[in-house]
């Protein structure tokens, strides 16, 4: 690791076991990026980067918490005074749980970072709270129905697209926007130029100076991440 700022990335992906039939909690999930449904878990992991290296830290594998999807349950014979038992009940789990928990089981260990980076899925409002206790956050948002906070109204973020004036040519960041997560946190909103097709991308910090104080350009050098930034 070099002594550049460090970011704490954590995502989720499809972990198939396609010819397994007696695993312990073996589920039908979803696999996001072909939008089909597979026999396996989600993987969900956690890495430090500091734009050059990339350590993974952490990770677990989820099962679906619908029992109806899960395929095989838990052995009865496991000790419940034991690792392998704690670690079969978090894969039961909340994925936005989850998240939380490594941030804090990594810091515990006396591992530092700077920011903790997270896409859409990680989004919400009550997850990001629960991570800014660890790190400030920066993270990928949804066109969902969340309504965010703008001064006394709560807008959805198409909606605060809609009501901001955009910079002009092609400049790459658009606009910003700062919104409030709760009566003491705030955020700030960057809206920016989607790089393959016409249209936006939002992205929000936690630490609202950070991203307000430095270009698109800027801040993917800064993370080291090139994914959907």
């Amino acid at each position: 690791m070099t002594d550049r700022e460090k970011v704490f990335i954590i995502d989720t992906t499809a972990y198939a076991r396609n010819r397994s039939k007696n695993v312990e909690l073996l589920s039908r999930v979803k696999d996001h990026s072909t939008k089909r449904y597979i026999q396996g878990f989600r993987l969900q992991a956690a890495a430090i980067s500091d734009g050059h290296s990339l350590i993974p830290v952490d990770f677990s594998l989820l099962a679906s918490a619908d029992p109806k999807k899960r395929f095989c349950e838990i052995r009865n014979d496991i000790d419940k005074r034991t690792t392998r038992f704690r670690r079969r009940l978090e894969a039961l789990q909340k994925a936005t749980v989850l998240t939380i928990e490594m941030a804090q089981r990594i810091q515990s260990e006396g591992l530092r970072f700077n920011y903790i980076l997270v896409d859409s899925w990680y989004s919400d409002p009550k997850p990001v709270l629960g991570l800014f206790k660890s790190a400030p956050v920066i993270c990928m948002l949804k066109k969902g129905r969340t309504n965010y906070q703008v001064g006394e109204k709560k807008l959805t973020l198409k909606q605060i697209y809609a009501s901001l004036q955009k910079r002009r040519e092609r400049a790459k960041i658009l606009a910003t926007q700062e919104i409030m997560l709760i009566d003491t946190v705030s955020a700030n909103i960057l809206f920016v130029r989607h790089n393959s097709k016409k249209d936006w991308l939002a992205i929000m910090s936690t630490d609202p100076q950070a991203i307000c104080r430095r270009s698109c350009q800027d801040m993917r050098q800064k993370l080291g991440y090139c994914g959907d930034f």
